[in-house]
């Protein structure tokens, strides 16, 4: 595991480890990076969604919402595919803990690209630029820290319901990528095809 660069040094590692099958001989690499910026392109994440189906890698990468660090770097170039970095493994998004209501984290499989327009799309609406709270720029630093996701994880785990809005987030990696595997690594398996905060 590893944070903000940590976080992306931890992705690149666990995608090389799974490459060597003396890491991968008792099941798959196993890690959970949080805030990591991007680490690849297209390549990449096609050589990683390779190691994701052949059981030799299992990867989640945990983010505030807000946060612009796992925005960067500035992906406007767009190349033959969209958008020139793409993140991998299983997304989890927790939002701010709210003063009144509730929430519950955004959850999604980073899968192989639809469409060229579907994929620039998808990275515009997630860039670095629109993900700033420019309005309160004295909050960048604190949506980066380890800090305020454990304040995010333990308020989770504090809201939560059995079977309710976390039912993803109480199973372990090995059977989110059983129900990724059941729905061809398209999408999480009990999930939605889009799910939102609440």
């Amino acid at each position: 595991t590893g944070h903000s660069l940590g976080g992306a040094l931890t992705n690149i590692f666990c995608f090389f480890a799974s490459t060597e099958e003396r890491f991968t001989r008792n099941g798959p690499v196993q890690a959970i990076a949080f805030a990591g910026p991007y680490c690849g392109g297209h390549s990449f994440a096609d050589a990683f969604r390779h190691q994701e189906r052949h059981k030799k890698l299992q990867f989640v990468r945990v983010t505030n919402d807000k946060d612009m660090v796992p925005r960067l770097p500035a992906n406007f170039g767009v190349g033959r595919r969209g958008p020139r970095w793409r993140h991998v493994g299983v997304g989890v998004t927790m939002p701010k803990v709210p003063w009144i209501g509730k929430w519950k984290p955004l959850m999604h499989y980073y899968g192989k690209e639809k469409s060229w327009i579907g994929s620039t799309i998808h990275a515009y609406k997630r860039n670095f630029v629109i993900h700033t709270p420019w309005l309160r720029p004295w909050t960048i630093s604190r949506m980066h820290t380890l800090f305020e996701i454990q304040d995010r994880l333990m308020y989770g785990e504090m809201q939560k319901n059995p079977g309710g809005d976390f039912k993803l987030l109480n199973q372990t990696m090995d059977e989110l990528y059983k129900g990724l595997e059941e729905n061809d690594f398209e999408k999480l398996k009990g999930m939605r095809t889009k799910q939102r905060f609440v």
